[in-house]
């Protein structure tokens, strides 16, 4: 279990080629897995929302756990088809939507 999420020990895999590489350690090889294996969107499941594959847990279900202060482990207590890797790739397809979208704030002038 990770006591908190490193950006720093995570290889970046976002539309292109790995942008940077940073210090991998042992126990988090695990992030180097793409987020791409584990979240789908099929049109006849949920219609269409972005899901965890072979669930009908919708990605924004994940998250907003993880924003109410879930950890990784109460989550899969809770969703008992999820596993940590699932819960990784949810947070990981996040970042990536971070990275590429731009979204304006209110109260910002942006």
């Amino acid at each position: 279990m990770y006591d908190a999420l490193n950006a720093e020990s995570l290889v970046w895999l976002g539309s292109s080629a790995a942008v940077r590489e940073a210090p991998c350690y042992p126990s988090k090889a695990r992030w180097l897995m793409s987020w791409r294996d584990r979240i789908v969107s099929n049109p006849d499941v949920m219609g269409g929302q972005v899901c965890i594959k072979g669930t009908r847990i919708p990605v924004s279900v994940v998250l907003d756990n993880l924003a109410a202060g879930l950890s990784e482990a109460e989550i899969t207590v809770s969703y008992p088809s999820l596993v940590g890797d699932d819960v990784r790739a949810a947070l990981q397809y996040a970042a990536e939507l971070a990275h590429e979208q731009l979204i304006p704030l209110r109260g910002t002038g942006t």
